[in-house]
């Protein structure tokens, strides 16, 4: 009824389901010229499977099974939050697992008092006491892999702008060159996992020998330079810089300097961000293994 010959059709646009892919291949021989694109949200949104953080994975089961399951939890964890909308779950909602953790980072001095509520009201047969030994053991690790999470927001929020059918096909080139960009440079400079610096500057003992990465604007040029602590007493902490000079400066002032980049999380953590833009690039350059041909991007 439209009179669009078979010739004219040049893109075929679907999701990464494998249903979907078959209805594409049986259209090829009909519409000859046809090009299949697959729908870009639904390649961020699983970026983030890609990104290895072990004790948040060990974490998020217990809680996606209890939180978003049983009436209880969920009652306790909302009145947690102030009794204000809580981020819900769904296997069909992009990204709907990082939503949901980065909920938790936000509230993460909320989870000892909720899981000790949940143990003393019995509920949720075993799984609170998965969180207790989680939060008893690894507390530092989930916090700061939880701060991975939401250092990769930007994610989220691309998968979001780019979902639909509208005009923000012309974003999208911009878009997914920024997170690209991201992904080359993340783990360089604190300021690329902010919350993941900030935590192990927080986590950091100040004693002889940290290293710190400072700026002074008021040199020049104004740049950053190097140094260590090379002493901390009664609140006050000396650091010793590449130009031989020494600054006595109070802790919370050297604190925000502390080299990350140097410490074995944040390399971990640098390249666990990195695995998930990895994942976007090889998908959208087709670098795939055979058994994954069907979601090339390229």
């Amino acid at each position: 009824t439209c009179r669009v010959q078979t010739t004219d059709v040049v893109c075929g646009a679907r999701d990464s389901c494998s249903t979907n892919g078959k209805a594409m291949r049986n259209l090829e021989p009909m519409y000859i010229n046809m090009e299949a694109i697959l729908c870009i949200s639904h390649t961020l949104s699983h970026c983030g499977e890609h990104v290895d953080l072990p004790v948040l994975n060990e974490w998020m089961t217990p809680w996606l099974g209890l939180v978003q399951n049983h009436p209880s939890a969920r009652a306790i964890w909302k009145e947690k939050l102030g009794g204000g909308a809580m981020k819900g779950y769904s296997t069909i909602r992009w990204c709907s697992r990082e939503e949901c953790s980065n909920e938790i980072s936000k509230n993460f001095g909320m989870l000892p008092g909720f899981v000790d509520t949940l143990l003393e009201d019995e509920i949720g047969d075993k799984l609170p006491k998965k969180m207790k030994a989680i939060l008893d053991h690894q507390s530092e690790t989930l916090e700061l892999e939880l701060a991975c999470n939401l250092d990769l927001e930007p994610i989220i929020s691309t998968c979001y702008t780019l979902e639909g059918d509208g005009l923000v096909i012309l974003l999208a080139r911009a878009k997914i060159d920024t997170l690209l960009a991201f992904g080359d440079t993340v783990g360089d400079r604190a300021d690329t996992l902010p919350n993941v610096a900030a935590l192990l500057r927080k986590q950091t003992e100040l004693k002889t020998g940290v290293k710190v990465y400072e700026y002074f604007a008021d040199v020049t040029p104004p740049r950053y330079f190097k140094g260590s602590i090379t002493s901390v007493a009664r609140g006050k902490v000396k650091v010793k810089y590449e130009d031989n000079k020494t600054i006595e400066q109070e802790e919370h002032e050297v604190r925000q300097w502390i080299e990350v980049r140097e410490m074995d999380e944040w390399k971990r953590l640098a390249a666990a961000a990195k695995g998930g833009i990895t994942y976007l690039r090889n998908r959208l350059t087709g670098n795939l293994p055979a058994q994954q041909k069907n979601f090339d991007c390229s």
